[in-house]
């Protein structure tokens, strides 16, 4: 479990900004949310650590991805139509270039926004989408890779496909249960047995990160 290795950074480096995003990262990602909370850098990741609480967001929305993804998770679409709209601008995923890897799961979640907006920016991120999931080949598949397939299965409505792609994504190990349950991208499939047996996988996953961390914790 390679993202162990994070806390470790931090306790070299107390103030360095990349660890405590990476533990963020981890911890959010893991269901750790109290200690996500600990490590939020600004308004944004706390807004997302409320909204994954549901709890009421901090006032004054910024302009990050993660006041973006609280925004959408509380029902202010209208806010993250902004903020999403103004991030594929300064990201450039909308233009000609192929979409960086990077980009892909962030691009997805933004899709179901812009269509409950009528943007246009909807149907181009959606191709933009397709196009990058069609070139990943046969190879070994990034974790992203997994969930970016995923999500576009889904919002083409291929609700088999979505399931066996989260069920790749489950078997690289990598965890995130709330990353998949708390997507409006996966709505459709929250019915299905077959869903909850990826979202047990993946819990069963997040249980042993939580508790090897604790036993790092202890150790300290």
């Amino acid at each position: 479990m390679p993202i162990l290795v994070v806390p470790g950074a931090l306790a070299i480096a107390p103030g360095y900004e990349h660890a405590r995003n990476g533990l963020f990262d981890l911890y959010t990602t893991i269901g750790m949310l109290d200690r996500a909370a600990e490590q939020a850098t600004d308004r944004g990741q706390r807004a997302y650590v409320a909204a994954l609480n549901r709890e009421a967001l901090p006032p004054e929305p910024g302009e990050t991805i993660y006041d973006g993804y609280a925004a959408q998770l509380t029902g202010d679409l209208a806010t993250a139509h902004r903020i999403y709209k103004a991030l594929v601008g300064q990201w450039g995923v909308a233009g000609e270039e192929p979409m960086p890897q990077w980009a892909s799961v962030y691009v997805a979640a933004m899709i179901p926004v812009f269509e409950e907006a009528g943007d246009p920016l909807a149907e181009t991120l959606m191709a933009k989408l397709a196009d990058y999931v069609e070139q990943l080949g046969d190879g070994e598949w990034a974790v992203s890779a997994h969930l970016a397939a995923a999500s576009l299965a889904a919002l083409q409505g291929d609700d088999d496909a979505a399931v066996a792609h989260l069920s790749g994504y489950a078997a690289t190990g990598y965890g995130g249960r709330l990353n998949v349950e708390r997507d409006e991208v996966f709505a459709s499939l929250h019915d299905r047995a077959d869903f909850h047996e990826v979202i047990a996988r993946l819990e069963a996953d997040d249980a042993e990160d939580r508790a090897a961390i604790l036993r790092l914790s202890s150790e300290d």
